[in-house]
């Protein structure tokens, strides 16, 4: 089942159904992060592709092979999609997981770890630009109407993507 019409709302936060469980969010809240990892923490089109092709260069010494020859999310996998737990179980040695969860989610399953976190940060005006033309483009999104309707619901935060949602990222 494709699932490109179901949104998992978890937290009070909506999520696209086909690559978002409940079983794959509650795993990300309760995952074991290594001393080794790093963690790239990143609000929706803030910059995620970019830190993740800068990570992993800075891992492997400037050698852009991995990131010719393996897709993002294999190589720095989203902690919270259904797809992680069988991606990080076949990697070997220091991993680069990714997530768009807010940090109150993530709180306890980083405690007790080293684990090191990169938060990438956009201006609000950015995101909100991106992620409407993302919208548009994006089939398992809602249709977005008009760009001012869109930049309401996410001043006020009835939107898919809202202000509250940013600030309590960062």
């Amino acid at each position: 089942m494709a699932r490109l019409d179901v949104t998992e709302t978890f937290h009070h936060i909506s999520f696209p159904g086909h690559i978002h469980t409940q079983d794959s969010l509650n795993y990300a809240l309760h995952f074991q992060f290594q001393d080794r990892d790093t963690v790239i923490a990143t609000y929706p089109k803030s910059g995620t592709t970019w830190m993740q092709e800068v990570v992993t260069l800075v891992k492997n010494r400037g050698d852009p092979q991995l990131s010719k020859t393996v897709p993002n999310w294999a190589r720095a996998p989203w902690v919270e999609q259904q797809y992680c737990a069988k991606v990080l179980g076949a990697s070997q040695g220091p991993r680069i997981i990714t997530t768009h969860l807010p940090y109150h989610l993530l709180a306890s399953a980083l405690q007790g770890s080293k684990a090191k976190v990169i938060y990438v940060a956009r201006n609000p005006k950015d995101v909100a630009v991106s992620y409407y033309h993302f919208h548009k483009m994006a089939k398992f999104l809602p249709e977005p109407n008009s760009f001012d309707e869109f930049l309401d619901g996410f001043l006020e935060g009835t939107g898919e993507l809202t202000l509250n949602d940013l600030r309590e990222i960062s």
